[in-house]
This record gives C-alpha cells, structure tokens and sequence, in this order.
C-alpha cells in the first residue's frame, strides 16, 4: 500500500520539482539539522536544571517553559523540513524501517514532552522517577537523531 502511495507521490510534480530545484534539499536538510540542535539542546538542559547542574536560581517550571518555546518551534522546522524531504524523496522514506521508527519515536517523545510540561505546568514536584523520564526524554530525542542519520544509508 504505502509502495503505490510513495511510487505515485514520487511522480508528482511537486515531488519532481522538490528533487530538481537543487537548492532544496540542501537547505531543508540544513534547517532540519539546526532544529534537531535545538531540541536536542534544550532536552539537555531542562535535564541538567532537573538534577540541578545549572539553572538553579530559577523554578524547574520557569526554565523549561523558557526551552519549550524553542522545542516546539523547532518541532514546527522539523515538521516543515521532513515534509520537504519525504515528498521529494518518497520511496526512500516510506520504505524504510528507520524512517518508520523516527516517526514512531517522534510521536512518543511529542507526547512525553508534553505531559512532562503539563506535570510542571500543575506545579507537581519532581521524584527520582521524574528526574528519569527528563533522562528518558534526552535519550529518545537522541534516538531520533540517530534514526535520521540511518535512513540514508539503509
């Protein structure tokens, strides 16, 4: 199903035009890459603030409402610039596992992060356990990036 889908979105041509404009690819993949830094970065460093590394001086609840600002407007780049791609380049992303799995951990790590704010948004203190999930989050967005640098070679 998803080989006709990708087969007859490959000749379309706006997925024609994609892959022949060839400043495109490069640059969608450029923003992608910074965006991916960003959520990355913050991650890191709402983690860092839960074990108290930095950031100190201000509510675990300030510092990463600060961050999520730029993660979601990251997560907005990386929607846009994976769109740009997987349209140019179809049968090579919907034919992939990787690439099947990188959506599948986006959607959980979205969702993660999201109660993650809404537990701190409710002022809930932070156990061990919720110094894990922080980890937890780190990992899976780690994991994402990973997963995007494989799809081009499997």
């Amino acid at each position: 199903m998803l080989q006709g889908f990708s087969e007859r979105l490959y000749t379309s041509p706006f997925s024609t035009y994609l892959r022949t404009e060839f400043w495109i690819i490069p640059v969608s993949q450029t923003i992608h890459i910074l965006c991916v830094a960003i959520v990355i970065a913050s991650a890191a460093a709402i983690s860092a603030r839960m074990v108290g590394v930095m950031g100190r001086d201000q509510p675990l609840a300030d510092f990463a409402k600060a961050r999520a600002v730029w993660v979601f407007a990251a997560l907005i780049g990386l929607v846009l610039t994976g769109s740009v791609q997987t349209l140019a380049e179809p049968e090579r992303e919907f034919g992939n596992p990787i690439y099947l799995t990188k959506m599948a951990l986006v959607l959980v790590a979205t969702g993660l992060s999201g109660v993650f704010l809404i537990l701190l948004k409710r002022q809930t203190p932070l156990s061990t356990g919720g110094r894990i999930f922080g980890f937890l989050l780190v990992f899976l967005w780690a994991l994402i990036t990973i997963c995007g640098r494989w799809i081009a070679y499997l």
